[in-house]
């Protein structure tokens, strides 16, 4: 059996789903909130070392309003992407544009990397590395994937082919059939 290489993390109160890979389990605390501000509400994805909580590696936003609402606002060429929308409500993402301010030396002039070049390492592959593959792995309940791609099994294959059906065989279509 092969090691199990994300977990699945589904909001509790829109329903949404994201694959987060395994390995960030310790490294990160979840938070969330409802805001009174310009989002409705956050998912937070926290980076955490060492028993000590840093910012943010990944933020799920929710906002109520609609896609001109969106633009007219100007949060098309904001810090959020906008990664889904339903029921009058988008779902945007956000990451961090620099490291902690925990991370910087004494004299603040750049960051120790002598001291935190492990977490640093850790936080750049999450935001780099890791939010893009989440992302693109980001459903909201009921929906179909954007570009889904059919699974058709070679002996599905072979025993659709003498029945003379022109439409390709998915899984979903197999088992309506039986």
């Amino acid at each position: 059996m092969k090691p199990k290489l994300h977990y699945l993390y589904r909001d509790p109160r829109y329903g949404f789903t994201i694959r987060v890979p395994d390995w960030w389990r310790p490294y990160t605390v979840i938070d969330r909130s409802r805001s009174g501000g310009e989002t409705e509400y956050d998912v937070r994805f926290l980076f955490k070392y060492r028993g000590k909580t840093y910012g943010d590696v990944l933020t799920i936003s929710v906002f109520k309003m609609s896609r001109q609402e969106w633009i007219r606002q100007g949060y098309d060429s904001s810090p959020f992407i906008l990664i889904g929308e339903r029921n009058g409500r988008l779902f945007a993402y956000s990451t961090p544009g620099e490291l902690p301010d925990e991370f910087l030396n004494k004299d603040k002039s750049d960051y120790d990397y002598v001291k935190f070049g492990r977490p640093i390492r850790f936080m750049r592959r999450m935001v780099n590395d890791d939010v893009p593959k989440i992302i693109e792995m980001f459903r909201l309940p009921g929906l179909k994937p954007v570009a889904p791609a059919p699974y058709l099994a070679k002996g599905v294959a072979g025993i659709m082919a003498g029945c003379g059906c022109r439409k390709r065989i998915t899984r979903r279509r197999i088992k309506r059939a039986k």
